[in-house]
């Protein structure tokens, strides 16, 4: 019996990365502080691409 192999792949959004960090800040007192962790090379999203995207959102720390 042959086996198919089916392609996955992931569809990165940035732009929902970047509201979802928004939206948790928008929770929070001015004077908390955000760490967003990035691992794993973000499972393989891509960790530069998603740092730079919470850091212009002004992630305090990583």
């Amino acid at each position: 019996m042959k086996r198919q192999i089916k392609r996955t792949w992931a569809e990165i959004d940035l732009d929902a990365i970047e509201e979802n960090y928004r939206a948790i800040r928008s929770l929070l007192g001015p004077q908390t502080k955000l760490m967003a962790v990035v691992k794993a090379d973000a499972y393989g999203h891509g960790v530069a691409e998603t740092a730079a995207a919470l850091l212009s959102q002004g992630a305090d720390w990583f």
